[in-house]
Formats: structure tokens, C-alpha cells, sequence
């Protein structure tokens, strides 16, 4: 068998190809595992101060509606996220999370009757007003919210409860024991 001799110079070109390939590849392989393990997003986080709370990735603050972790928020223009209000139509609770549920606070609007009061008087919920005087919202879930009513120097606190079944219980705060109790029942009118 007879091999063929190559001129040094084709040998040193072959052998440089090598070295710049294996250099290629192993910088590809740096790159890649770089990117595998710090990937682009891992700097997002919640963050919060004294006004609220709003979402930074990398700095980057959002405006608008944003699908962070399966849930639907929305980010007013000064970054920080809508919570306890309807914005396109679509209400976000209290933790700034798109719901289909109605806020409590919807649910318990209209006229209502204590179902074992015979004094025919009705409690009329509205936007504004309980039985005509003004309310706060202090606190509201998926299932009740609670509300504080002010009458002279007098703060009174309740927790109002809706069921599906067109009934609603309120309670009334107590200070002394930190809870509520007295529930009384109430029907739509």
C-alpha cells in the first residue's frame, strides 16, 4: 500500500481547523449552560412600599394588563398593580388577581329584609350608603367583606356575608373579645 505523503502546510491547516472547532464548541457549550442555569426573567420579583405593590423584572416596571404566574393583573400608569376594583370590566380582588367572581361588595348591593325582624323596616345597600349612612370598606375576599360605618365620634365595624342562596348574614365587631358575633339573617328583597 502506498499513502500519499501531504505538505506540511495542509496538515498545519487541518490541524488549526480542529483547534478553532473545538473551541467553538466548547464556548457554545459555556454559553448554553450559562443560560440554562440563570434564565432570562429570574431576576422578576413582587415588590411593595407604603403606596403598594408592583411587579420588576429586571428593573422593568409594567403598565397595563400582564400574565404573571397564571394570573391576570393589571398595572396602573405609575407601575403599581389595581386591587379591589374592575377595570375593562374584568374585577381584580384584593390581591390584585383578574377574578370571574362579582366583589362582595357587588353582591351585597340592593334591598334586604332580617328574616325575623316583623318590623318591615329593609336594609338598602348601595354603592354609597348602608341603611343612608356612608360606609368604608376595610377588608374584602372571595366571600365577605367587612365594613366600618362611622356615626359621630362612634366607629362601628361589621363583616357581611352573602350565600348563593339570595340570604346574607351580618355580624357585628367586638372589640372587647376581637371577633365577630350577633349574626343576624337576612333575605333579598
Amino acid at each position: 500500500m502506498k499513502c500519499k505523503i501531504l505538505p506540511y502546510n495542509k496538515i498545519g491547516d487541518g490541524i488549526m481547523i480542529k483547534k478553532h472547532l473545538k473551541k467553538i464548541i466548547a464556548w457554545g457549550i459555556v454559553i448554553t449552560s450559562v443560560l440554562a442555569f440563570n434564565p432570562i426573567g429570574v431576576n422578576a420579583e413582587w415588590k411593595n412600599n407604603s403606596t403598594g405593590w408592583w411587579y420588576s423584572d429586571g428593573g422593568i416596571c409594567y403598565i397595563g394588563w400582564k400574565l404573571i404566574d397564571g394570573n391576570w393583573y393589571y398595572f396602573y400608569s405609575d407601575g403599581y398593580i389595581a386591587r379591589n376594583t374592575t377595570i375593562d370590566g374584568y374585577y381584580l380582588n384584593n390581591s390584585g388577581v383578574w377574578t370571574n367572581d362579582k366583589p362582595v361588595s357587588q353582591k351585597i348591593q340592593g334591598t334586604w329584609k332580617e328574616r325575623y325582624e316583623s318590623s318591615g323596616n329593609n336594609l338598602i345597600i348601595d354603592g354609597n350608603t348602608i341603611g343612608g349612612k356612608p360606609y368604608t370598606i376595610i377588608e374584602e375576599d372571595s366571600d365577605r367583606v367587612i365594613i366600618e360605618i362611622k356615626e359621630g365620634s362612634d366607629t362601628y365595624r361589621y363583616m357581611f356575608k352573602p350565600y348563593d342562596n339570595g340570604t346574607m348574614m351580618i355580624y357585628l365587631y367586638n372589640e372587647c373579645t376581637n371577633s365577630y358575633s350577633g349574626g343576624a339573617q337576612y333575605t333579598r328583597v
